[in-house]
Parts: structure tokens; C-alpha cells; sequence
């Protein structure tokens, strides 16, 4: 709704289900319903102050009256049990009452046969009987007071049960939902116990796998120092050759043989360079593959700074 809907200013003024609208949002968003104030409701919606006013004033009547009507009925055996002692209580007293007005009439009926006798001892006796019905009106007064404030511990204990009976309903409440925390932290405990299980197993399967890999490693530099050593005799040969060139060997076929030999030598040399390399490039290439990247790069540095 826009604010040019709601503040629809004309003779009739603005609706009141607007203001009610208005505060029954406010309630929502948290705020009391004695920290709405009729200047709020009035910057908010707009009117007049007093009117703004008596409908916040008749809107807390009611919803005080709504939170009353929240409150629980007495406990049925409390009841019961109220209304048996108040009986007893009446029971005896009406009997007491009876007792002493039955009394009181066989008085009178006394007071009337002595009257016939004698006037002046009736006037007497008449007077003795109204001092008995003040004695009784005070006794009733008094036996009244003390059933009333009997009544009033009634209530207090009753309101003392009901304020215990909500603090049990509270604490219940906050077990239950600390026990489903605890049921909740035990899930996330129990998730990361299998995912540890399952990265010490993928764990121990990499540890398979480099010790496979070691093993081809180790084949591949042992190959690798044996093509070395062939180089190197090749080294010598090639050496020899070509001393033996430089001391002056003068027949043409013997040096076109001996060049022959060196080329054929130098093909075979670099050939095995080459094959040196490829072996080394394939270490390399699965080193990198099984293990973590620093140890690999260790590795080829340390294989490296060995062929240089």
C-alpha cells in the first residue's frame, strides 16, 4: 500500500483499520505495546492527535483483555479441592449458626412463658438475650474475617502453583532443546569421524602408490646410470680416436676408417643421450603425477644438478 493510500485525509477521516493495521505491525516487529505512543501512530499515519489516541487507548483495552483471557483456568482438582474445604467450612459454620439460633429461640420461647409470670424478670431476661445476639453477630464477624483471609492464602497459594508450574513448563523447554544440540553436535562428530576414516584410507593408498612409484624410480635411475656409464666408455673411445688422429696416421683409409668409427661413435653417443633424456622426462612426468608438487620439484632438481 502506498503512502498516498494510506493517509486518505476527507470528511470522513482516516479509516481506523489503518491505525490498528499500523500498530498490529509494530507488535510484529518486536516493539511493545507500551512503547507505541499516540505521537508514533500520528507521524506514521497521519489524523488528528486525539483521535490517534482513543484508538491506540481502546486497542491496549483490548489486547490487555487478550492476555488475560491467556491465562489458564484453575486446575480442576484445585478446584475441587477449594470448594470441598469451603463446604466443610460453611457446613460447620451454618451448623454453629443453627445451633445458636435454635437456642436463641428456645430462649425467646422461655422469655415469653416467664413474661406471663413475671414482667420485671422478662425485662431482665430480654436484656440478657439481646447481649447474646451481639456476642453472636461479633463471632460471626470475626469467624467471617478469618475464612476471608484463609481464602486470600487459597489464592496466593494458587498463584504461587501457577507461577511454578510455568517455570517447569521453561525449563523443560530449555532441556529439550539442549538435548537436541547434544543430539545435533553428536551427528557432526560422528560426520567427521568417516570422513577421517576415509582420508586415512585414500591416504594410505597415495602411500601405496609412491612406494610403487619409488620402486619404478629407482629401476629407471639405476637404467639410467648403466646408459651413463656407456656414454662415458664412448667419451673414451671417441678420446682415444682422436688422439690417435692428431699423432699424424698417415694412410687416407685408415683415417677415413677411424672417421667412420668417430661418427658412428658420436651417433651412438648422442643416441643414448637421447635416450637418457626420455627416461629422465618420464620419471619426471610421473614423479609429478604421484607425488605432492615440492617433493617432485626436490626431486628433478636434485636429478637435474646430478646430469649437469
Amino acid at each position: 500500500m502506498s503512502e498516498k493510500e494510506v493517509r486518505k485525509v476527507g470528511r470522513t477521516g482516516i479509516d481506523e483499520a489503518i491505525y490498528t493495521n499500523c500498530i498490529n505491525q509494530w507488535l510484529a516487529e518486536g516493539i511493545g505495546i507500551d512503547d507505541i505512543n499516540p505521537t508514533m501512530l500520528r507521524a506514521k499515519v497521519g489524523g488528528a492527535y486525539p483521535k490517534a489516541q482513543a484508538i491506540l487507548d481502546n486497542f491496549k483495552a483490548g489486547y490487555q483483555s487478550n492476555e488475560q483471557s491467556l491465562i489458564p483456568d484453575m486446575p480442576a482438582d484445585m478446584q475441587a479441592a477449594l470448594l470441598k474445604f469451603g463446604n466443610e467450612f460453611w457446613g460447620k459454620l451454618y451448623l454453629d449458626m443453627k445451633k445458636e439460633s435454635q437456642e436463641k429461640d428456645t430462649m425467646l420461647e422461655n422469655l415469653k412463658k416467664q413474661f406471663s409470670m413475671d414482667r420485671n424478670g422478662q425485662a431482665e431476661y430480654i436484656e440478657s438475650l439481646l447481649n447474646n445476639e451481639e456476642s453472636l453477630e461479633r463471632q460471626l464477624k470475626e469467624s467471617k474475617a478469618a475464612f476471608d483471609q484463609i481464602k486470600k492464602s487459597w489464592d496466593e497459594q494458587a498463584e504461587t502453583i501457577i507461577k511454578k508450574e510455568a517455570e517447569i513448563e521453561f525449563k523443560d523447554k530449555t532441556i529439550g532443546q539442549l538435548n537436541n544440540k547434544v543430539i545435533d553436535q553428536s551427528s557432526k562428530i560422528e560426520d567427521l569421524v568417516t570422513k577421517n576414516t576415509d582420508l586415512t584410507n585414500a591416504w594410505t593408498s597415495v602411500e601405496k602408490t609412491l612406494i610403487k612409484a619409488n620402486g619404478i624410480n629407482e629401476a629407471l635411475s639405476s637404467k639410467i646410470g648403466d646408459l651413463k656409464k656407456q656414454c662415458e666408455k664412448l667419451d673414451e673411445t671417441k678420446a682415444k680416436l682422436t688422439e690417435s688422429i692428431e699423432q699424424g696416421i698417415s694412410e687416407r683409409g685408415e683415417i677415413s676408417s677411424l672417421q667412420i668409427q668417430v661418427r658412428s661413435l658420436k651417433e651412438e653417443r648422442d643416441h643414448c643421450r637421447e635416450r637418457v633424456s626420455d627416461l629422465e622426462a618420464a620419471m619426471l612426468t610421473m614423479a609429478t603425477k604421484v607425488v605432492p608438487k615440492k617433493k617432485t620439484t626436490k626431486t628433478a632438481e636434485k636429478k637435474t644438478g646430478t646430469d649437469v
